[in-house]
């Protein structure tokens, strides 16, 4: 099912219907979506015909709410997709340093040699970390979306294996 709403704007589409800011009356959503997410009308009503079509938005009393809650995206999805996905997010990252204001927004980077043998523990980390932050972050009253993306990549190439 992935693969069929691999665009950033599916999961933005579905955080932003639990914002108390939206409005998620259904004769509005769709103007409002794109507006929020600088989206075209079309691609924000399809959109929202997708999501309600695979059963991810559903319509009660002429609003929309999401079928369930808190999403994670599991690593083993085909690559192509999750690939584009992560693609997506990265640019949308790249407009965001330049046009957001600090204190909206947070990267941080960090250079580091290690021991091959801890890639396991790092990844198992970063995803620990990351079911935190959504638990965390799913309290309280929501007025917006963001997009958190850890990236854990290699910067040497050919190093001699030991």
């Amino acid at each position: 099912m992935f693969s069929t709403v691999a665009h950033w704007y599916y999961n933005a589409i579905l955080a932003l219907t639990s914002c108390v800011n939206f409005d998620t009356n259904v004769s509005n959503t769709v103007q409002t979506t794109a507006q929020r997410l600088n989206i075209t009308i079309p691609v924000a009503r399809d959109a929202f015909l997708r999501l309600s079509r695979l059963g991810l938005l559903v319509e009660k009393t002429q609003k929309w709410t999401r079928a369930v809650q808190n999403q994670v995206v599991i690593p083993q999805i085909p690559a192509n997709f999750i690939r584009e996905h992560h693609k997506q997010h990265l640019e949308k990252a790249k407009i965001a340093l330049d046009t957001q204001d600090l204190d909206a927004r947070e990267f941080i980077g960090l250079t580091v040699s290690t021991d091959l043998q801890k890639i396991p523990e790092v990844k198992k980390r970063l995803r620990q970390f990351h079911l935190d932050m959504l638990e965390f972050l799913g309290d309280g009253e929501h007025t917006s979306v963001y997009q958190m993306s850890t990236q854990f990549f290699r910067l040497d190439e050919n190093a001699p294996e030991n």
